[in-house]
């Protein structure tokens, strides 16, 4: 249904949607050992390869690593091994023979081995930062804990006598299956995606970009690395061969569904707290599944727009149902646009006197406007703002006569970026920022933004322990043509009625609170 995943994509760094480079070539030297390197660096030098703005050299540089120092204990060793012969990203690998430059001429060094190179240059010296553990080889030792997260950071030295900083950062969901060594896989498209980005940002802004990166937060020293313990790794073994007993689930289909509220005064946009009191669910349309509710209000009518899956089907459609009075039967939804491919999340809102909706087409790899031409149930495609790439839960904020675009690219490098625009139609064009986050804790868009007390929220899904588990509330500390920044504001967990296994949306007008959720179909009685 949906794109199959590519590891390095260059179309996940709008390229057409970026600012005239202020470095017409931005000299990159990379400092490596080119007898033995990781075998990911070999993925780092050919994407940098396919951008037209760098030019990328070598640095010899002799590791300083000892292997003996490093090498496991006996029981670590009998559990790693086995994975690092299917998947070890880790393993030291020859690097494609690449020109040499004086380094005089460089604008960035980017060092792939451990410590501080011994070279400068004129917007300092990237390096990557692997797991928050210490333990060798990399995001192993997240396995072993049991984290749900993994992080990898880029870093920064302006000199070698300042303290690095933290330019970027995601967190990917922890692997803790076998083949153990596949956590590491997962997190190296977003070490390369997100180095790339910010190389881009330097050709792009040149002087400005050294005057936002002395601002950011100054990062923690980094461990020596060790390998793990023969007792870590029996710990570790003994919980996989005995796990924890859990409660049964349920057995049969899961299903989304959607519930409201009608009590003003008990709304989470208002209060900042979800109650689980006062939640009706709303009637499934035929049996089947429904999700991303969105609301908006018309002459006095509320109007429900969802996704809308047919049962026995996969894809979705948007449906539209008037929301009765309390007491009223709710009436049979109607369809208002259907595609040959997956449509959800449909982000509807109105402008001036107009109607807009703009649903997730991620199946499509575009983004689309539509407008109402008969509201709610007739619609047309009013302009395509974004062709071949495939992107969800798109979610527009309009704001001192400029629009904002929340929209987040597909796995494996999951992250949401922020576009703008001084017309609704577009064009679009990349935010300063660029991404608002790489954290699969909050990255993806889980309804309107929404303003309480002055203050304005992002809602925003986790991701981590399973797709649509939980809801996180940011909130927008800055959000201008120049900046933005957000913070961690809140959590709605899925937690507001036994059984549930997720909760993805939520959103609110002046009456009413809606909101999703997914169960077991068997777990609960039909609300039809």
């Amino acid at each position: 249904m949906f794109p199959a995943p590519v590891r390095h994509d260059p179309r996940r760094l709008f390229p057409g949607l970026r600012a005239t480079p202020t470095i017409a070539k931005l000299q990159i030297g990379i400092a490596l050992d080119p007898r033995s390197q990781p075998a990911w660096t070999r993925e780092l030098i050919d994407f940098l390869g396919q951008i037209s703005q760098f030019e990328i050299s070598v640095l010899p540089r002799q590791s300083t690593d000892s292997p003996a120092a490093l090498r496991e204990p006996w029981f670590a060793r009998r559990l790693i091994e086995p994975s690092r012969r299917m998947c070890d990203p880790f393993a030291p690998g020859l690097v494609t023979a690449l020109r040499t430059i004086d380094q005089r001429e460089l604008d960035l060094v980017l060092s792939v081995a451990p410590g501080l190179p011994p070279y400068t240059a004129r917007y300092g010296v990237l390096f990557l930062h692997f797991g928050d553990r210490n333990i060798h080889p990399p995001y192993f030792g997240e396995v072993l804990a049991g984290d749900p997260i993994s992080r990898v950071e880029v870093r920064w030295h302006e000199e070698k006598s300042t303290p690095a900083s933290v330019i970027r950062a995601a967190e990917i969901p922890t692997l803790r299956s076998f083949p153990y060594t596949r956590n590491a896989e997962e997190c190296i498209p977003a070490a390369v995606q997100m180095v790339t980005e910010v190389a881009l940002d330097i050709a792009e802004q040149g002087p400005a970009w050294l005057t936002g990166a002395r601002t950011m937060a100054v990062a923690p020293q980094p461990l020596a690395r060790r390998p793990p313990t023969n007792f870590e790794s029996i710990g570790f073994a003994w919980r996989e061969r005995f796990p924890p007993k859990k409660q049964n689930p349920v057995p049969g289909k899961m299903e989304w569904f959607c519930a409201l509220r009608r009590e003003p005064s008990t709304f989470y946009t208002r209060t900042g707290r979800f109650e689980r009191t006062g939640i009706e669910d709303i009637p499934k349309p035929h049996g089947g599944q429904m999700a991303d509710p969105f609301l908006i209000a018309d002459r006095g009518v509320d109007w429900l727009f969802f996704e809308d899956i047919p049962p026995g089907q996969e894809k979705g459609r948007i449906s539209c149902l008037q929301i009765p009075e309390s007491g009223q039967k709710f009436p049979e939804p109607e369809v208002v646009i259907e595609c040959e491919t997956h449509l959800s999340y449909p982000c509807v809102f109105r402008h001036k006197t107009d109607y807009f909706m703009i649903p997730e087409s991620c199946a499509s790899q575009d983004v689309r406007l539509y407008r109402a031409t008969s509201f709610p149930y007739q619609w047309q495609l009013e302009s395509v703002l974004l062709e071949e790439i495939p992107l969800t839960d798109t979610t527009p904020f309009f704001l001192d006569d400029h629009w904002y675009f929340f929209t987040t690219t597909m796995p494996p490098v999951q992250q949401t970026v922020l576009l703008t625009a001084t017309k609704l139609g577009g064009p679009l064009r990349l935010h300063p920022q660029g991404m608002v986050t790489g954290s699969w804790r909050n990255a993806r868009s889980a309804g309107h933004l929404f303003s309480r007390a002055g203050r304005l929220f992002r809602p925003a899904q986790d991701c981590v322990e399973r797709y649509g588990f939980g809801i996180s509330i940011n909130e927008v500390m800055r959000l201008t043509p120049s900046e933005y920044c957000e913070r961690p504001a809140g959590y709605i967990g899925p937690d507001w009625r036994p059984g549930l296994l997720g909760t993805h949306t939520l959103n609110a007008n002046e009456r009413l609170e809606v909101i999703d959720a997914r169960r077991y179909a068997e777990s609960m009685d039909d609300a039809s």
